[in-house]
């Protein structure tokens, strides 16, 4: 910057002023003393003046301010200091007031002009407006902010890992409702809060997604702050550069508790009524066998009571025969009996409790095998 022309020459070099006239930012020159002998169209912009030349010193704004807002004497401004001092300045930040009360930000750097004999002859001065940068640093936090608070207010619990599937971030909600605190949840510290049984296949669901790098969602039991264990559903989805490349994953994770309770009795009522559906079925089923066994039942009981009155009388005819009539008949009255208990459990009537022989149970099943 020392090869443009001296001070005082500002005027008649017409190729340094187009040059100057053509950048983005304020620039303005100073002789030694710190008098103002040149500058550029952006610094009468940030000014909100054009300041004759070789009568202001040190500065032409309004008034400086510090970042605290406290003000800055001009003999202490980055060009004064600079001057002073003889040494540059680089990176100097402070607020400009101009006359109409408006404050702007800025960023100064001042390079110091010599002579051919190496003396000072003045100051090229670059001022930098923040502005923009402010209001873009602003509106990033604001971003960041408005971020967070959906995040805390989301009723599912959010997180962040990297590429890797390493947690690298837990919404607040996450942390309230596990109870755990944001060091332990990170890397895969949240799966000491997982149900024992649960955590092989949540594993094996997230290497599987993250190796391809495809969405996933899987349900588990995490242990609540109350250290009740509760069923959520975690879904992840990778966020990718422009290359395909997966910078992080973004995932949820939604309590969903009280849904599967209410499948699982759902599943539960189910059962009971295809239960009662199968009784209801062997009861109507059990009415119609009793009602179409006890008449041919009863036809047969009378023909044998027949035969046995026509066998009584003829002494000749075999006492086998006379014995086979008896066990029919005792097996007739038998299944009228089970037609009876059919017929109670129709109506709803409490069972009847007797006792039994054993050795007969025994004979009658011998019986009944033969």
């Amino acid at each position: 910057m020392s090869s443009i022309a001296a001070p005082g020459d500002w005027a008649q070099d017409l190729d340094a002023r187009a040059v100057l006239e053509t950048l983005p930012v304020a620039i303005y020159v100073t002789d030694e003393q710190g008098r103002l002998t040149g500058y550029n169209q952006a610094a009468v912009l940030l000014w909100g003046r054009a300041p004759p030349l070789f009568r202001h010193e040190w500065w032409t704004s309004w008034r400086l301010f510090r970042l605290d807002c406290s003000e800055l004497p001009i003999a202490l401004c980055p060009m004064a200091l600079a001057i002073r001092e003889e040494r540059s300045i680089h990176g100097e930040e402070a607020i400009l007031e101009r006359a109409d009360g408006s404050r702007i930000p800025f960023l100064a750097f001042v390079e110091l002009l010599r002579d051919p004999d190496g003396r000072m002859a003045g100051t090229i001065n670059t001022l930098v407006d923040l502005t923009e940068a402010r209001q873009s640093a602003l509106a990033l936090r604001e971003r960041d902010e408005h971020y967070r608070h959906v995040v805390d207010l989301n009723p599912q619990l959010l997180w962040v890992s990297d590429a890797n599937g390493n947690v690298i971030d837990v919404g607040g909600r996450w942390l309230a409702a596990t109870g755990l605190d944001r060091a332990e949840a990170l890397g895969d510290g949240w799966l000491s809060i997982c149900h024992p049984d649960d955590v092989p296949r949540i594993q094996q669901a997230r290497r599987s997604a993250f190796s391809v790098g495809k969405p996933f969602e899987t349900e588990y039991r995490v242990r609540t702050v109350k250290g009740e264990y509760h069923w959520v559903l975690s879904r992840g989805y990778p966020r990718r550069d422009s290359h395909g490349h997966i910078l992080c994953w973004y995932g949820s994770t939604e309590d969903i508790n009280t849904r599967v309770r209410a499948e699982l009795k759902r599943n539960q009522l189910a059962i009971e009524i295809r239960h009662a559906t199968r009784v209801t079925a062997m009861g109507q089923m059990a009415g119609t066998l009793a009602h179409e066994l006890s008449q041919p039942l009863a036809a047969a009981a009378n023909y044998l009571d027949g035969c046995e009155q026509l066998l009584g009388d003829d002494i000749a005819r075999s006492d086998m025969l006379l014995q086979g009539l008896h066990q029919a008949r005792r097996q007739i009255d038998h299944a009228a009996d089970v037609v009876s208990r059919l017929r109670q459990f129709m109506r709803n009537q409490a069972p009847k409790e007797q006792r039994a022989k054993l050795n007969q149970v025994v004979v009658d099943a011998v019986q009944l095998a033969t």
